[in-house]
């Protein structure tokens, strides 16, 4: 009786313990009716008010699609099989379900199975925690599978250099022309060119000390072809390992658009070297400062190199200071002046004169930046002038004289 009376007890605070637990606890026979569940398994399942049915069949509780399932794993928790399949749908008696996760352990009598105990997990958060985690993972996939530029993770060596692939995207095996199992099998000393391998013992010593690197290297095809590309390398740790996240951008158009720019610059500059003219740009500030000067310039002005000659102040190369106001009033009123004639000073000191032409290049709310004009060395042209009018002026003296001594040798003659 005592006995009885202990076992009593004990089931009782077993009882009381479970009703407290947030999760439905249960136990049932052999022949899977519910011999008890907790408060908790009532709340869940909408059975508060009524109480547990007597002897409801368990299945009742599980949706019909994973009966069979569930008599098979019963079967093995019965023969202390072990197995991993614990998930399942439950179903209220509404008909509305919820994902769970049961663990149960057999109750034996005499060393014989005669039923099971055991608790019910709702993993309704659980499983929209995974859902959330699926749908961020296909909208990375998706992006990291779009994206313009070819991504990759790597591992490290042990001693920092670029090991096997760990992920690449498909932007990457379609421009490198292999298959995704084929790239994950490879390492990044498999993809370069022969004269990027060279290059890769600096990469890694400046990924040991940065852990981050932008640099150029020359991916290789699987057919042998090469191109340029621009990479952009970071490390990070992944599952407790280091590894690297590049991303590789194909820069084989910009490697084209500047070589044709760097010919249009050297065409720009073989013509402005071999002007008659000189060419300059000047700050529009006040006082203009030279920005650049061919050649040419700086001969006119007796200056032995351009570098020599951009040393000197604008303002220091007019023969009267006075004179430049006018001019940059003019290009800052009207954006450009044509054919203005100025007197300036050589190195030496030599007085010449300048025809000059130039245009304002105006910022963002007209505010001017630059000058940017010609010179033409017109002194040779003006001494002409001054000579032919100093010459003018002399014969026109000579034809008076001329004159007057025809006069008076006439007004002898009538005497």
């Amino acid at each position: 009786m005592e006995n009885e009376r202990r076992i009593r007890e004990s089931e009782a605070k077993y009882r009381e313990l479970a009703d407290m637990l947030p999760q439905i606890v249960f136990e049932m026979g052999i022949d899977l009716k519910i011999t008890y569940a907790n408060a908790y398994a009532l709340a869940m399942f909408g059975m508060s008010g009524e109480g547990l049915p007597t002897g409801m069949d368990a299945l009742l509780a599980i949706h019909p699609s994973d009966h069979a399932r569930l008599k098979r794993n019963i079967e093995k928790l019965v023969r202390g099989d072990p197995f991993d399949d614990h998930e399942y749908t439950a179903v209220r008696p509404d008909g509305s379900t919820f994902p769970v996760a049961v663990y149960s352990v057999p109750i034996r009598k005499s060393g014989q199975v005669c039923g099971f105990r055991g608790i019910m997990v709702d993993i309704s958060e659980l499983r929209k925690a995974e859902d959330a985690v699926r749908e961020v993972g296909e909208k990375f996939r998706t992006l990291f599978n779009n994206v313009s530029d070819a991504i990759y993770i790597h591992d490290l060596m042990p001693d920092g250099s670029p090991g096997q692939f760990i992920e690449v995207n498909e932007i990457m095996c379609s421009r490198l022309g292999y298959t995704h199992d084929e790239l994950l099998a490879m390492t990044v000393r498999d993809i370069v060119s022969d004269a990027h391998r060279k290059k890769m013992g600096d990469i890694r010593n400046e990924m040991v000390t940065t852990g981050h690197l932008t640099f150029l290297a020359e991916h290789q095809r699987k057919d042998g072809t090469v191109f340029p590309v621009e990479v952009n390398s970071r490390r990070f740790i992944l599952k407790d390992k280091p590894v690297v996240l590049a991303v590789a951008r194909d820069i084989t158009v910009r490697k084209e658009q500047e070589s044709e720019i760097r010919q249009q610059d050297q065409q720009l500059k073989n013509i402005m070297e071999n002007l008659p003219a000189g060419v300059f740009r000047a700050t529009a500030g006040q006082p203009p400062q030279w920005v650049m000067a061919n050649p040419i310039l700086a001969r006119i002005f007796g200056y032995d190199s351009v570098g020599e000659f951009l040393d000197r102040p604008p303002r220091e190369l007019f023969a009267d200071p006075k004179s430049q106001y006018p001019i940059i009033d003019r290009l800052i009123r009207d954006g450009a002046v044509s054919d203005t004639e100025v007197r300036m000073k050589r190195k030496d000191g030599g007085v010449l004169w300048i025809s000059l032409s130039a245009v304002t290049v105006f910022g963002p709310g007209r505010v001017p930046e630059f000058f940017d004009g010609i010179l033409t060395d017109i002194t040779a042209r003006k001494t002409a002038e001054v000579a032919l009018l100093e010459a003018n002026q002399k014969l026109k003296l000579l034809s008076s004289l001329t004159r007057h001594d025809v006069r008076n040798q006439l007004m002898l003659l009538k005497g």
